[in-house]
């Protein structure tokens, strides 16, 4: 499976999804940044 997304910020390509791992390669623009997400734990 190949897949390749463009955002504002650049691109990323996943080449396997749901298999013992998953390869993804992001490319961020030099003038861009990409968010960092932090998830809490909800019980």
């Amino acid at each position: 499976m190949y897949y390749k997304e463009t955002r504002p910020w650049g691109q990323f390509e996943q080449f396997s999804h749901n298999e013992k791992s998953t390869v993804k390669i992001t490319t961020v623009k030099n003038d861009a940044r990409i968010s960092l997400q932090s998830h809490k734990n909800t019980d």
